[in-house]
């Protein structure tokens, strides 16, 4: 077992978050950026909204995760499941 004396780790370091969050902006500006200069052959008309993507893959993403933690609450096992 881990004593609460040793570091986390470099997943915990204070300088990773500001960094993962200049990431993702960086990202999120690049394929928008990317958007305007390719054109999309869209199938559908809503299709054809700047940024739609983008929006779609975030409202996707966060359904994604609210789904598993529903299903979490079907198949969560007492902890001292295979002890008994």
């Amino acid at each position: 077992m881990v004593s609460s004396k040793t570091k986390a780790g470099w997943l915990n370091a204070s300088w990773l978050k500001p960094l993962l969050w200049t990431i993702l902006g960086l990202w999120l500006a690049v394929s928008l950026g990317l958007e305007i200069v390719f054109h999309r052959h869209a199938h559908f008309v809503f299709e054809q909204v700047f940024g739609f993507w983008a929006v779609f893959g975030f409202v996707g993403c966060v359904a994604l995760c609210a789904l598993a933690k529903l299903l979490r609450l079907l198949v969560k096992r007492p902890t001292d499941y295979y002890h008994a």
